[in-house]
């Protein structure tokens, strides 16, 4: 029971975090919904009532990076189609 007391603040939000996700991403197949990421003040509200302002500003930030990895439109990418061209990507990131 200790350790789930010690647990609870770290697991909870991320837990309530994950669900928030799944929720939104099943929004935005189904009905093709955008701005969805707006919805995530609520559970970092509810995270801040529960358990105070320093673990509500960790869920804001994982929040912030689920949000824009699964429900944000990818307009680039990493894909590197021609692999001749990774010499070129290289070489841009040595310092001269």
């Amino acid at each position: 029971m200790r350790i789930w007391e010690r647990l609870a603040p770290i697991v909870v939000p991320l837990l309530i975090v994950i669900a928030a996700t799944d929720v939104l991403y099943f929004f935005k197949d189904a009905v093709h919904a955008r701005h969805l990421v707006f919805f995530y003040l609520l559970p970092t509200a509810f995270v801040a009532m529960l358990y105070g302002s320093v673990l509500s500003m960790i869920v804001a930030i994982d929040a912030t990076f689920l949000a824009a990895f699964f429900l944000c439109e990818r307009s680039f990418t990493l894909h590197v189609s021609d692999p001749r061209e990774w010499a070129n990507c290289s070489s841009s990131r040595v310092p001269r």
